[in-house]
């Protein structure tokens, strides 16, 4: 009777075993078949995925060149320009040496005492009345 009870048990733990499992095999087929689908859609788009995904590849990699170039090009400009501050720096330093200078000193003393005479003259020149206009 033991024996037959087992079984009875036995029989019954299999049979629900395999009910469950039913559903999980029907998904397991959908699942399958969703996957055939998605296979076949990605063999069908991926060529021209692929081809954009080069072009694009291809188009940064022009751009970057071109930015590269770009930058060397304002890298020697700014060069340059850093070169002339330089220059005019260093010469700028030669002519407020130069400024100082007493034959500077003597020019701009008798130039001022030309520019008060020729205003002095113009004044004395003109008359009385015209000073007061």
């Amino acid at each position: 009777m033991y024996l037959e009870l087992s079984l009875v048990f036995l029989s019954g733990a299999v049979l629900l075993i395999a009910v469950f499992t039913v559903p999980m095999f029907i998904q397991i087929q959908r699942l399958a078949r969703g996957l055939t689908e998605m296979q076949a859609v990605l063999q069908r788009n991926l060529p021209g995925i692929i081809a954009n995904l080069e072009e694009a590849a291809l188009n940064v990699k022009k751009t970057t060149a071109t930015v590269n170039d770009q930058v060397e090009n304002i890298a020697f400009a700014l060069g340059r320009i850093q070169a002339i501050a330089a220059l005019l720096a260093e010469l700028e330093g030669i002519v407020r040496v130069g400024l100082h200078h007493p034959a500077v000193n003597l020019l701009r003393t008798a130039s001022a005492v030309a520019k008060g005479v020729r205003v002095f003259l113009r004044v004395y020149t003109s008359g009385r009345r015209e000073i007061g206009h």
